[in-house]
């Protein structure tokens, strides 16, 4: 009888650790997705405000237009374009190759560049987006965050 009782008590204690180091993992698992979505949200904005910083001018999307990319002039440097390609974020100086400046670990969507500047004015641009985690299909790493940000030329 004590034996019977030794192993039950046994047995909660052992499923309460296993049922904590699920709930633990699932927690990382979510915390790893959060933290690659910002990362790639993190280094696109500080792409595109870098560029912004030293374009002459905003070429598309016009002042009170919006469209799915963006287009910089850098005066005498090939112009800059930002696109969406398949879920992906690519920086395309001039003519060349686009080059991603998001990771395949995300999935980019919906993206939305505004310009929300009237004629005559400095060009202020707007992006939202929303990016989603891809790395797993795994619904601990299930993760989504819309980003809605602005940017302004600073000549």
């Amino acid at each position: 009888m004590e034996t019977l009782i030794y192993v039950a008590i046994l047995s909660l204690i052992i499923g309460g650790l296993f049922s904590f180091s699920l709930t633990i993992a699932a927690n990382r698992n979510k915390a790893y997705a959060a933290q690659e979505v910002q990362a790639n949200i993190r280094g696109l904005v500080t792409a595109i405000n870098a560029d912004m910083r030293t374009a002459d001018d905003v070429i598309s999307p016009t002042a009170g237009n919006s469209q799915a990319s963006l287009v910089l002039d850098m005066g005498t440097n090939p112009d800059i374009t930002y696109s969406i390609t398949d879920g992906i974020f690519y920086r395309t100086l001039g003519v060349g190759d686009p080059v991603a400046i998001s990771t395949t670990g995300v999935l980019i969507e919906s993206v939305v560049f505004k310009n929300l500047a009237t004629a005559n004015d400095r060009d202020n641009i707007e992006l939202t987006a929303t990016i989603n985690y891809a790395g797993s299909a795994s619904q601990d790493f299930r993760y989504s965050q819309n980003l809605q940000t602005a940017f302004s030329l600073k000549k």
